[in-house]
């Protein structure tokens, strides 16, 4: 018995090596890596997003703060690219559209200002609009798994349109009728984080994205029509960002989902001579929406 089942050992052995030998047998054969990459990444548009904004200004020169909550709806675009298994790159853009309105309310922070003692807090109002966009460029490394190494530019453009102002109850500001000021800004932020990214829409039933970024300027420009003659470019100041993305399938390779995206921008001051001052401010940001992804 033992010699049978050696050579029925041997003879299935040797009939392996005969077809092999003769290429009637081949292993099978493992997908190139063009073909691997080839269901990484995909595209995105976020429709029926909105951005709630709360914007302050902490003024030095005197003991004042401003404060408004404004809103606007969304429009977000950008795509993931795969370069190679471990690197990858991402595009993406979010803009403003048709921003709302709101007022903003600029407060005292002590009881005399210029000499002069309060009878209310509010020393001046006025209608605020905020327009801005944001084109950020990513490589993304695999650190290892579904975890990634984060870094690069971001492009910022932000508008701040003042208009409708009305002094407070004390009359300590003088309003000019039809006044209307505009402050510009300009940026480049490098930006470093981390992230949890599934990487593929493609023969997927689910797509999910975690990222957490800071920055810190690099390059800024701040102009403003109330003093056109000075600019402002002072680098203090840091982002922060949380971002995360569900998306569940709808066909083979389009995805559908939610996007929720959480930041903070804080900028010190700044000074053009000895009485023009840009205040040290906050931009705090909580978006939401919906989203649309696809690898065609």
């Amino acid at each position: 018995m033992h010699t049978t089942n050696t050579n029925k050992t041997f003879l299935a052995i040797a009939a392996a090596l005969l077809c092999a030998a003769t290429g009637t047998w081949a292993a099978p054969e493992l997908p190139t890596t063009a073909e691997a990459l080839d269901d990484k990444g995909f595209s995105y548009f976020i429709g029926l997003s909105q951005l709630h904004s709360h914007y302050r200004e902490d003024v030095s020169l005197m003991p004042i703060r401003s404060k408004v909550t404004a809103s606007s709806p969304l429009l977000v675009t950008g795509a993931l690219y795969a370069v190679t298994p471990d690197w990858l790159l991402s595009l993406d853009n979010e803009t403003t559209f048709a921003p709302r309105t709101a007022t903003e309310t600029w407060q005292a922070t002590g009881p005399v200002v210029a000499g002069v003692t309060l009878s209310s807090p509010t020393l001046q109002t006025n209608r605020f609009r905020l327009s801005s966009s944001r084109t950020r460029m990513l490589v993304h490394h695999r650190w290892q798994d579904q975890f990634f190494l984060l870094g690069g530019p971001e492009f910022h453009s932000q508008s701040f349109r003042r208009y409708a102002y009305e002094s407070g109850p004390d009359g300590l500001v003088r309003i000019v009728n039809g006044q209307t000021s505009e402050e510009t800004s300009a940026e480049v932020v490098l930006a470093l984080g981390a992230a949890i990214e599934s990487e593929a829409v493609r023969h997927q039933p689910q797509h999910y994205s975690l990222r957490a970024m800071v920055g810190v300027p690099v390059w800024r420009r701040v102009e403003s029509t109330s003093s056109p003659q000075a600019r402002f470019t002072g680098l203090g100041g840091y982002d922060l960002t949380l971002e995360a993305r569900y998306s569940r399938a709808v066909l083979d390779d389009v995805h559908l989902g939610g996007w929720v995206k959480f930041s903070r921008a804080e900028r010190s001051r700044d000074t053009a001579g000895a009485s023009l001052e840009l205040p040290r401010s906050r931009l705090d940001g909580l978006a939401v929406g919906l989203e649309l992804l696809w690898k065609l």
